[in-house]
């Protein structure tokens, strides 16, 4: 029977790249005069630098945990790990690496925000609030009441959901993100005249001046938004508009493959597979695959 993991319940946050958390200034998180270890760390970083702004985040990940095995307190190895982790949704292990990072360097200005944020992922409300709250106190971070928004509405506080999404959205009007999340639980649309339906429909009229990657969402903003107003044709017709955007992205990923794929496809070459045929397990028996529809029993079926 085949297992397949728990869909999110919220859209995925927007995560800072991880290259934006790491300076280029040695005096800010490596000494002045660093020692040969540290010179070897940062070679490794070196390395692992390009492959994060690749997308090659599985990549980036594997150099980081070399890193880190051989020196576990360097700081920017840790940032970059805590970032690659929350990208990937990993919040198991994003979060070893926040704890680290908050004893060596507390004062990093995502700490607390993306700390607190894996933290209510992993259903630690009793930690994850306060830690929270600590972001929004040091410097009233966006993200911080994005993520608490979240945390509240699935403890059933709606006031406090709703509170801390429209705050997240006036702070940061333009992220769409943060504008799909507060017209989803956070947001009162009386009418087809209220700013946030006509700032969607201004968007929508100048989609190409949309990031490919934030296009659906803005129709899907619209099809919420019409939803609320009962309007469901135009809700429907939005609905097509957000399909048709990500299957757009969707093909585009597949013909412009990231590098993890691109080092799979090499790696697993046609001569290596014509070579491990054999390897199989010598049974003949029939093998049996179970599960739910849709939960990948084809796949696993063409795999084996």
């Amino acid at each position: 029977m085949t297992m397949t993991r728990k869909k999110p319940k919220f859209a995925p946050p927007p995560i800072y790249n991880p290259l934006d958390q790491i300076s280029n200034d040695p005096t800010d998180i490596t000494l002045n005069t660093p020692s040969d270890s540290e010179k070897h760390a940062q070679a490794l970083m070196a390395k692992a630098q390009p492959l994060v702004k690749a997308g090659n985040l599985h990549g980036a990940a594997d150099i980081g945990f070399e890193i880190l095995k051989l020196y576990p307190d360097y700081v920017p190895a840790l940032i970059m790990m805590s970032q690659i982790q929350l990208n990937l949704a990993r919040y198991d292990l994003a979060l070893p690496c926040f704890r680290a990072i908050e004893s060596l360097k507390p004062d990093h200005p995502k700490l607390y925000s993306h700390m607190g944020y894996a933290m209510v992922e992993l259903d630690l409300y009793e930690e994850g609030i306060p830690c929270l709250e600590k972001a929004i106190e040091i410097n009233n971070d966006p993200f911080a009441h994005y993520a608490l928004g979240n945390a509240y509405a699935r403890l059933g506080k709606k006031d406090l959901s709703q509170k801390h999404l429209k705050i997240a959205h006036e702070e940061e009007p333009d992220d769409i993100l943060f504008l799909e999340r507060y017209l989803a639980d956070g947001s009162c649309i009386k009418s087809e005249d209220d700013p946030l339906i006509q700032k969607l429909l201004e968007m929508a009229s100048n989609i190409k001046t949309i990031p490919r990657d934030k296009q659906s969402r803005v129709y899907s903003c619209l099809n919420t938004a019409y939803n609320k107003l009962g309007q469901y044709e135009k809700a429907f017709d939005f609905a097509i508009k957000a399909g048709k955007a990500k299957q757009f992205e969707l093909r585009v990923i597949l013909h412009a493959p990231p590098p993890t794929m691109q080092s799979v496809e090499a790696f697993f070459t046609k001569d290596l597979l014509e070579k491990l045929a054999p390897e199989g397990h010598p049974s003949d028996q029939m093998v049996f695959v179970l599960g739910m529809p849709r939960s990948g029993t084809t796949l696993l079926e063409q795999i084996l």
